[in-house]
């Protein structure tokens, strides 16, 4: 009687193409991350861009508010931390009675909804520079870059807080914001009084 089986030779063969199967999996992983990495970055710098407009335009606070990681992305101001996994656009409404930061409508989505942004694959962000401590960085009607010592409620409903912008002496001091879930990480800057978005570090 006959006997069928695997010679050493195939068994060696599915071997190796299972290794390089596995190798073209992660290589594949780390590019879709890599990808999205770039992709959250060029999105904050346009959220960054939106509230500065948006606070020049209305006449109004409007602040880039990061979320922490594990939770869920809102207008609460606070202490900073040293990563994020979210932010949201958030903003003083002239047109209600509202005292505290209400989120924006994204003016990309394609159906309405708030501007709410959270990570993927693991990817977190953080926020360096001017003594940051904060967990946002807001925009005052003149486009200045700053937030409100003690992170008082902004809103003139409120009674509004005071607002600091960056710089003083440290004026040519940008503030750095980094992504990824591990080295080598994006980076870009964004300088105070002008909120200029810099990929250098340097004007």
């Amino acid at each position: 009687m006959k006997r069928s089986g695997f010679t050493l030779v195939e068994i060696i063969m599915v071997i190796i193409l299972l290794g390089v199967l596995g190798i073209i999996g992660t290589i594949g992983l780390n590019s879709a991350v890599s990808s999205d990495r770039g992709m959250y970055e060029r999105q904050l710098q346009s959220a960054i861009r939106y509230a500065q407009n948006y606070a020049m335009s209305h006449f109004v606070y409007t602040a880039v508010v990061f979320s922490p990681s594990g939770s869920s992305p809102s207008c609460t101001l606070g202490n900073g931390g040293t990563a994020y996994s979210g932010y949201a656009v958030c903003a003083c409404n002239g047109d209600s009675n509202s005292s505290s930061l209400q989120p924006l409508v994204n003016p990309l989505a394609q159906t309405a909804d708030n501007f709410y942004v959270t990570m993927n694959y693991g990817i977190s962000y953080s926020v360096q520079g001017q003594g940051f401590t904060a967990n946002y960085i807001a925009f005052n009607s003149q486009g200045e870059p700053g937030t409100f010592p003690g992170n008082g409620n902004p809103c003139p409903s409120s009674g509004g807080a005071t607002f600091k912008s960056y710089g003083g002496n440290n004026a040519d001091t940008p503030i750095s914001l980094s992504f990824g879930a591990s080295p080598p990480q994006l980076t870009f800057y964004i300088y105070p009084v002008t909120g200029l978005v810099s990929y250098s570090g340097s004007l």
